[in-house]
């Protein structure tokens, strides 16, 4: 009787130890960790070539891609994406396996599976005829908007291989997908959703505005409050791109420009959490929608937070985006605000400063030096930056004259 109760009680306390909630986690945790969420992937307006892959551990080797699930099937994916000759832009036979065994499965697979298979297809080499039904079969409807966000980034980097009609029809469709979704259920990934939209309607050239557009606006402006600096950066971008093409429709127009202003409100009280690049974009879109005059508050902290940058801090700024900011901060003195006209001259002559300058073409040039007089007269140091880029491209351009002529013989008879 002893050895039966000592028995019981021996039996007790292995249940108890197995149903405690910190062991029973660690059960969870070794049985199922290669079942748990990818971790989440930072968006940028500017796409990196080079995605980073998660998940990237050792499974157990399937020697077909044939008898792979779905999450084998997306791991061996991303380690052949590990390799360097992947990265080369080198072909391999283990792609095409891997897209027919991916279009068998897409209809059933997991939707994060899928949106990370996509990203390794966008970086692979492969002979892609079945890659337009395996989109079609991909299972979009009914997915949040976390999923239908990820989808979109990931088929535009296949642009190239699917075409412009068969982008337009998965886009069509996830669109339809995400006005099944409230502007509050939207929240966070409604700038990158946008964005997305912007980039796949500049392929054919148009964007209309329409109940998806209206949408992702009003989620953009619904939640301006909690966004970070890149959320803000991606906001006013989009909705700068959405209002260039609809700036002929006053619902459009309207809509956008309530956006805009309430990005500018919160935009403006972080204007030191930006980097600086992003910062320049962000007020170049914003001044694009509400003109000079409204952006005015916004030109002044610019101008002063130029003032404390170094030439290293503007080094992804690209010709194009100093050209703009220049150009704005030069219509922003043209409103004569004395304090804003006191800190500009330094701001431009950081933006004018280095590689980016000589990269800028001569009517760029041109309306650079004349907004420069109209507003400050002569200011010899930053006309001397214009002059100094024309002299530059001019000893470049002999030099270059002077090689062909060596290179190519003359016949003097």
């Amino acid at each position: 009787m002893a050895k039966q109760r000592q028995s019981a009680r021996l039996m007790d306390s292995k249940l108890r130890f197995w149903s405690s909630g910190a062991k029973m986690d660690r059960v969870q945790r070794t049985l199922f960790h290669e079942l748990r969420d990818p971790h989440p992937v930072a968006l940028t307006i500017n796409q990196r070539a080079d995605w980073p892959l998660t998940d990237l551990k050792q499974v157990p080797i399937v020697h077909s891609v044939v008898a792979m699930n779905s999450l084998e099937l997306t791991q061996h994916a991303e380690r052949l994406c590990a390799r360097p000759s992947v990265a080369r832009g080198q072909p391999s036979g283990d792609w095409d396996a891997i897209l027919a065994r991916f279009a068998l499965l897409a209809s059933d697979m997991d939707a994060d599976l899928s949106i990370r298979l996509l990203r390794c297809l966008g970086r692979a080499q492969f002979d892609d005829a079945a890659l337009p039904q395996l989109v079609r079969d991909l299972p979009i409807e009914g997915k949040p908007p976390s999923n239908l966000t990820c989808w979109s980034s990931a088929l535009l980097e296949l642009h190239d291989r699917l075409g412009d009609e068969e982008l337009q029809k998965v886009f069509q469709r996830i669109e339809h997908a995400a006005l099944q979704f409230s502007e509050e259920t939207w929240g966070l990934s409604a700038p990158m959703m946008l964005v997305s939209l912007v980039r796949a309607s500049s392929t054919s050239s148009k964007l209309l505005w329409g109940p998806s557009c209206n949408l992702f606006v009003g989620a953009i402006a619904r939640h301006a409050a909690r966004m970070g600096p890149m959320h803000l950066e991606i906001s006013a971008f989009s909705c700068s791109r959405v209002f260039r093409f609809s700036a002929k429709n006053p619902q459009a127009s309207e809509k956008i420009a309530e956006a805009a202003k309430v990005l500018l409100e919160h935009g403006t009280r972080r204007v030191s959490r930006f980097v600086p690049r992003g910062m320049l974009n962000f007020y170049v879109a914003l001044e694009r929608i509400l003109g000079p005059l409204q952006v005015a508050g916004l030109a002044l902290q610019v101008a002063r937070r130029l003032q404390q940058c170094v030439p290293g801090d503007l080094e992804g700024c690209s010709a194009g985006d100093r050209y703009r900011a220049t150009l704005c901060l030069l219509r922003a003195c043209e409103i004569d605000v004395a304090e804003t006209r006191q800190h500009v001259p330094e701001a431009l002559k950081l933006l004018l400063d280095g590689d980016g300058r000589r990269k800028f073409s001569p009517h760029g040039r041109d309306a650079i030096r004349r907004r420069l007089k109209a507003c400050f007269g002569e200011l010899k140091h930053l006309q001397d930056l214009l002059d100094q880029t024309e002299e530059m491209e001019c000893a470049v351009s002999t030099k270059k004259n002077r090689a062909l002529c060596v290179a190519t013989p003359v016949d003097m008879n």
